[in-house]
């Protein structure tokens, strides 16, 4: 199940995602980190067990991926079952 990804790798691929200067010799302008957030937390959105109420007040970053979380979190559970993150 979703709940028992590792905190560790998510909170590693999620810093990376969000800070890609941290491991390539890159400089990012504010419109790609803007961007790069909106994708770090689709990706925590996938991992996480909690299904996310949406409204008309969602933030629209919530609402550009929300028809697809589902499969994303069909794809992390089939990772994790073939022991994807057996570093655990």
């Amino acid at each position: 199940m979703i709940g028992h990804v590792c905190s560790l790798p998510l909170r590693f691929w999620v810093n990376v995602i969000k800070n890609p200067d941290f491991v390539f010799d890159i400089c990012k302008s504010n419109i790609v980190d803007s961007c790069l957030s909106v994708v770090a937390q689709t990706f925590m959105d996938c991992c996480s067990m909690c299904e996310h109420k949406l409204s008309k007040d969602s933030p629209s970053s919530k609402l550009l991926y929300a028809k697809d979380i589902p499969r994303y979190r069909k794809w992390v559970e089939r990772c994790e079952s073939e022991e994807f993150f057996s570093c655990c």
